[in-house]
């Protein structure tokens, strides 16, 4: 769903359904991507440390965390370890939409 919203939104997503093959994608080109979107839960490799993992090779990487836990008693660990943002599942479009276009705006304007 997040592929299809990006893709009307025109920007040009690269997905894979494994985290593990994400890291692998991310370290084979890191400079390939202008952000990631990750849900928080995933098998093997959760978002949280796949967005760390990421961040260790390259820590200029806009990271946009998903999560079906609608507590915001979570954005304070995830902002600490330096992810951008968290979006709340459902996704409401336009939400979704000026997240990542915040999350660019700032970390482009600060480069």
């Amino acid at each position: 769903m997040g592929c299809r919203i990006l893709e009307g939104l025109g920007y040009f997503p690269t997905a894979v359904t494994s985290s593990e093959k994400a890291l692998e994608m991310f370290r084979s080109d890191p400079e390939k991507f202008d952000l990631v979107i990750t849900d928080m839960t995933m098998p093997r490799l959760m978002g949280d440390e796949l967005a760390v993992a990421l961040m260790a090779g390259r820590p200029d990487i806009p990271v946009i965390l998903c999560t079906g836990c609608n507590t915001k008693s979570s954005e304070k660990p995830i902002k600490k370890i330096g992810i951008k943002a968290l979006v709340y599942k459902p996704f409401i479009k336009t939400e979704f939409a000026e997240t990542i276009r915040k999350v660019l705006d700032t970390a482009y304007s600060d480069s």
